[in-house]
């Protein structure tokens, strides 16, 4: 040891005991409210097809890039081949995860704090994200939202500490898997690079080891994508971001999200305080660095990444999109609190902190009974108890059992992609904006719709496309008896069309499907005592739902002379007729 170097500081008693506490208290309460989010089980359906050897495709023969979670997907593909549920591992990796960016918040707020101070040291970063509510309820839903903020978040630690040839290597590493992960990720590469090249003399050789894993690493991703898919970006950008800017909204879901977490606010107060006074180093360790201050990399990874999300229009699901930059903001509040010169007011100061996240109300614009969104935005967690997870799983075994070996095509809206995964239909379209579909996602999206469920699908495209039915899963459909399809056990569904080569399957397996033949015989029998009008806008509809899909000249035939000759006198009274046409 030198001997200008300051004394080994003692242990952080009151630091580590908080920490502790707090961490198990936190991993306990995410265990405990565990749940699994209805996009969850599209990346669920693509990492299965993966385990079984079909490629990451949602359905068989279709190159569609429905996920925006490469990374993710890809475990949940190797755990599956390995035997492992999604529904259990998913929970378990984003436990980890949640777990693993409390701990390098607390090691970069330990590295950062003045040796003096680390005595009476106490993690206010690190506590403060194991109390915020949303952190944990999103560590256990299923969603890559936990990986992608320890990535972020380990990424910015790297990017002010990076130094030796690992440090660089190391940095460049995380950059490329939080890329992987989600494609925002490509902010920390940008802001890796730019550390890099302020990293004094040897910049040089820092850049190239900091490219060197994002060029191992996302050149063979980009090319595979390209020539997979077709398209560098994946479809769920043009599903929800390609319609342009959504400025109001966006600021709408930042803002609420700031409103009820106001120390993630006041973190971005105080990088860019600490940044304006011109930040020094006050340990060993910040005075070797001769790059980027802490503050500004903070700034640069936050602030951008936020921009982006009020560009995007935020996202239905509360906090989803913010939570990755939220553990950065905390510890530029941590790194204030270091200013303060008392060690008692360090730790009350923290303590307060820490503790304005543990018990900030729910937001009243979120209250899950009212079922009423505020702009689009809502508690997600409330409308996926697990009741409902086990019902799509009943529903799904059912029509699982009744569809096998059938080209069945469906519909989906949102709250049932849970049902399309346990059904294992052949091919699912997604209706509300087109994750899984090319053609949906591109259209321009309906004004003054939900925020990511702006472009909707029209039942002209879904026929053309030959989807057969939509499921009743959660959802109001009109209840027509021509298009009601019934398999039994409160499993119930919605005729698009009518191919003979699926509805003659269902019904020979016990399905209650309209006997349609039967039906129009039964029309065509009456159709004389039926006034033109009419006939002629059954037939246009009975064309969609049926003609222009089933081989069946001889019925289309009668219609269409019907048509032609016009409505026979009758004598007799009009009679009601058999309706119901869908």
């Amino acid at each position: 040891m030198a001997a200008d170097d300051p004394p080994p500081s003692p242990r952080p008693l009151l630091g580590a005991a908080a920490l502790a506490a707090t961490l198990l208290a936190a991993l306990a309460h995410a265990a405990r409210l565990t749940w699994l989010c209805d996009d969850a089980f599209i990346s669920f359906r693509y990492a299965r097809h993966f385990a079984q050897g079909d490629g990451l495709v949602y359905n068989m023969g279709e190159a569609v890039e429905g996920y925006t979670n490469f990374l993710w997907t890809l475990l949940l593909g190797l755990g599956m081949r390995a035997g492992a549920a999604p529904e259990a591992l998913a929970p378990t990796l984003g436990l980890l995860a949640f777990a693993g960016t409390i701990g390098v918040l607390a090691v970069a707020g330990w590295r950062a704090a003045p040796p003096p101070a680390r005595r009476w040291w106490l993690p206010v970063a690190a506590m403060g994200f194991a109390g915020l509510l949303h952190a944990r309820i999103f560590a256990t839903s299923g969603l890559e939202t936990s990986l992608f903020a320890l990535l972020l978040t380990s990424g910015g630690v790297l990017a002010v500490e990076a130094r030796a040839t690992r440090g660089w290597m190391a940095l460049g590493l995380v950059a490329a898997l939080a890329t992987l992960t989600r494609p925002e990720g490509a902010l920390l590469a940008g802001v890796a690079l730019l550390v890099a090249a302020a990293s004094g003399p040897g910049r040089g050789r820092a850049v190239a080891l900091t490219a060197g894993p994002l060029i191992a690493l996302l050149g063979p991703w980009l090319a595979w994508k390209l020539s997979f898919y077709g398209d560098l970006l994946p479809n769920t950008w043009h599903a929800k971001a390609g319609g342009g800017p959504q400025w109001s909204q966006g600021l709408r879901h930042v803002g609420l999200y700031l409103r009820t977490w106001p120390l993630v606010g006041a973190g971005a107060l105080a990088a860019g305080g600490l940044f304006l006074r011109r930040y020094r180093p006050i340990n060993q360790l910040e005075a070797g660095w001769s790059g980027l201050r802490p503050p500004l990399v903070i700034l640069l990874l936050t602030v951008p990444y936020a921009v982006h999300v009020m560009r995007v229009g935020g996202d239905f699901m509360f906090a989803r999109f913010c939570l990755p930059f939220t553990p950065l903001l905390l510890l530029a509040v941590e790194l204030a609190v270091h200013r303060v010169p008392r060690d008692s007011g360090r730790v009350v100061l923290g303590l307060l902190l820490a503790a304005t996240l543990a018990v900030a109300p729910r937001p009243p614009e979120l209250d899950p009974v009212s079922g009423d969104p505020w702009h689009g935005i809502v508690e997600e967690r409330a409308w996926y108890p697990a009741a409902w997870v086990d019902e799509a799983r009943r529903q799904g075994d059912i029509v699982r059992a009744k569809t096998r070996g059938l080209p069945l095509r469906a519909v989906y809206y949102g709250t049932q992609a849970m049902l399309m995964y346990y059904a294992e239909v052949p091919t699912a379209i997604e209706g509300h904006v087109g994750l899984t579909d090319r053609e949906i996602a591109r259209r321009a999206p309906i004004t003054d719709a939900r925020i990511g469920h702006g472009q909707k699908t029209t039942p002209a495209y879904l026929r053309g496309r030959g989807v057969d039915l939509a499921f009743d899963f959660r959802l109001q459909q009109p209840n027509d008896p021509i298009t009601r399809v019934d398999f039994g056990e409160g499993v119930t569904a919605r005729l698009l069309t009518w191919r003979p080569e699926v509805a003659g399957a269902l019904r020979a397996r016990g399905v209650q499907v309209t006997d349609l033949p039967a039906f129009l015989d039964a029309y065509i029998n009456e159709m004389p005592s039926f006034e033109d009008d009419k006939v002629a806008r059954d037939y246009a509809r009975l064309k969609a739902f049926y003609f222009d899909h089933a081989d069946d000249p001889a019925r289309a035939a009668a219609f269409e002379r019907r048509l032609a000759a016009g409505r026979t006198p009758d004598p007799t009274p009009d009679t009601p007729g058999t309706g119901g046409v869908p």
